[in-house]
């Protein structure tokens, strides 16, 4: 099985932050994310990320989609 994510840059940069800069905290159970969807006219750069073997043998690595 391959899986392939598209991952956002914005949100790569803002967890590696948090995880270099910040403590553990506690997230809240009832705090609710937002979606953000891509606006016209506006460029997002995104990570691609394909996930491939089984659940209890698998391999991550940086790669496209070819079909794509």
């Amino acid at each position: 099985m391959e899986y392939y994510m598209r991952i956002p840059w914005k949100m790569v940069t803002k967890a590696a932050w948090h995880r270099l800069f910040k403590k553990d905290e506690d997230i809240p159970e009832d705090q609710i994310d937002e979606i953000e969807y891509k606006e016209e006219g506006k460029r997002i750069r995104y990570l691609n990320v394909k996930i491939s073997g089984t659940p209890e043998d698998y391999e991550i690595s940086l790669e496209k989609d070819k079909k794509q």
